[in-house]
């Protein structure tokens, strides 16, 4: 008598998996289609000199082809990123990966809106290069933390980091703008020196976390590198990086010595950080540090606030839950920076609070994700940290450009992750959670991967022996001649 064989249901973890991507594809569909119901074409400002004076005019582009269409490659690219990261991972990503693509679809649908359809195809093309980042740091981030470099090499390394300082500070006073230094233009796309020093830093510490907790004289210059970094950032008056760059150095403090070091340490960072702005509202009253400073908790009630900010939080009252559109926003339209330093409260002007309530879960989800796979990585201290270090960069960096948007702290400048316009802060972005997510790599691939990586030499050598057996029987014949 034959006996069915009995075939197990799904587990939950593959339930979760399959109903993550189901959930973001819904997502991806029916956003974009709310989005063109509510409004029809895209409004942004053009900028041109005229006698010598910048002025602009408002022109409008049909938005349904091009939303739709960008919106569809970022849902076949997700299909296609979750089926290759559901081989390379023992349980894919699903939360991090799905937080990722609400987070670029916002971004895409919000760009279209905004800005002119040639600005906005690039904003896709720095998506799609950033993605490519975020798969190649994958296996990068596995063999650097494993990677045991040596002492001198690392001093080569500091030295490239002051090299990057210096640059910035040329750039910052050859074109200084809103606070933020000089940009520079590669392959079309925007890259900001403070931003490639502050990643360049923590894909440093990632690399020689061993080594610094060994070397007292290594771990003493790159201190010395860290404080002339927050320097230089405060000198070309990049605010914002420089406050993201001392709290991802709080989290190494933490991590490496403890919460009690770390406390003392924050402790006498704001003592002099107190001492500093004091000695700055001496020495230049008129700072637009100091300005942004007073502006916090005062921006609807004070007529010397920044109008900028002012306008935007009465846009984000007027957007109620659901939003108001493009039509009904001029402040989305009428601000320059609303592509990106005010990016957060031109998108809840558009599309309600309840699309802000999103994008914040989204962050929180893609740090609690994180957290849970990092326990899974305790037990190598180097990749620990590294994935740390990624994991509190983009969560510092969203806390920073919310709270300055909702006046509850200075406002910085700082890009929002994912959904902000410009090229450097993309391609930080992803890089940055393709090193924190390629730390916990599964170890079944990596073994893999090695007994190919062995194979393949061994069949090369097979393929070579008979050659070199027939070089050495010419040479002999050679000699005999």
């Amino acid at each position: 008598m034959r006996y069915p064989i009995l075939r197990s249901g799904p587990t939950l973890d593959q339930v979760r998996a399959y109903g993550g991507l189901l959930a973001t594809i819904l997502f991806q569909l029916c956003f974009p289609l709310a989005a063109v119901a509510q409004s029809q074409a895209a409004r942004y400002r053009v900028y041109e000199t005229v006698e010598g004076a910048l002025r602009y005019h408002t022109e409008s582009a049909p938005i349904a082809p091009r939303v739709i269409l960008l919106s569809l490659v970022l849902i076949a690219l997700e299909v296609g990123l979750w089926a290759l990261l559901k081989r390379l991972f023992e349980a894919p990503p699903t939360a991090v990966l799905a937080s990722i693509f609400i987070l670029l679809t916002i971004s895409v649908v919000y760009q279209c809106y905004i800005t002119p359809p040639s600005a906005s195809l690039k904003h896709f093309l720095t998506i799609l290069l950033g993605l490519a980042g975020f798969l190649a740091a994958i296996p990068l981030a596995k063999l650097g933390s494993q990677a045991y470099i040596p002492a001198r090499y690392l001093r080569w390394g500091l030295i490239a980091i002051w090299v990057l300082c210096g640059l910035n500070i040329v750039l910052g006073f050859l074109n200084l703008t809103n606070g933020s230094a000089a940009f520079i233009q590669f392959l079309g796309v925007s890259l900001q020196p403070g931003e490639l020093l502050k990643l360049t830093l923590i894909l440093f510490t990632g690399l020689s976390f061993v080594q610094l907790k060994e070397d007292k004289r290594l771990r003493r210059l790159f201190l010395i590198t860290m404080a002339v970094a927050f320097c230089t950032l405060l000198v070309v008056r990049d605010l914002g990086n420089a406050l993201i760059l001392a709290a991802v150095a709080l989290l190494l403090f933490y991590l490496v010595c403890g919460p009690l070091p770390a406390l003392a340490a924050a402790a006498g960072g704001a003592a002099l950080l107190l001492v500093g702005y004091q000695l700055l509202a001496l020495i230049s009253p008129d700072s637009y540090i100091l300005k942004r400073v007073a502006d916090v908790g005062r921006a609807l009630t004070s007529p010397e606030a920044n109008d900028n900010l002012r306008q935007a939080l009465l846009a984000v009252v007027r957007g109620g839950i659901f939003g108001k559109g493009l039509e009904h926003s001029l402040y989305a339209t009428g601000n320059y920076a609303a592509r990106t330093d005010f990016c957060f409260d031109a998108i809840v002007s558009i599309f309600g609070i309840g699309l802000g309530v999103l994008i914040v879960g989204c962050y929180m989800a893609m740090l609690l994700a994180n957290r849970a796979l990092l326990h899974t990585s305790r037990h190598d201290a180097a990749q620990f940290t590294f994935a740390n270090l990624m994991t509190g960069l983009l969560c510092v960096q969203a806390l920073v450009h919310i709270g300055g948007n909702l006046n509850l702290i200075p406002l910085t400048g700082v890009c929002l992750p994912l959904i902000s316009s410009g090229g450097t802060n993309m391609l930080t972005t992803l890089l940055c959670l393709g090193f924190a997510a390629g730390c916990r790599l599964s170890e079944p691939l990596a073994a893999r991967l090695e007994e190919g990586t062995a194979r393949l030499a061994g069949g090369t050598a097979r393929r070579l022996r008979p050659l070199a057996g027939r070089l050495r029987g010419r040479l002999s014949q050679l000699r005999k001649e």
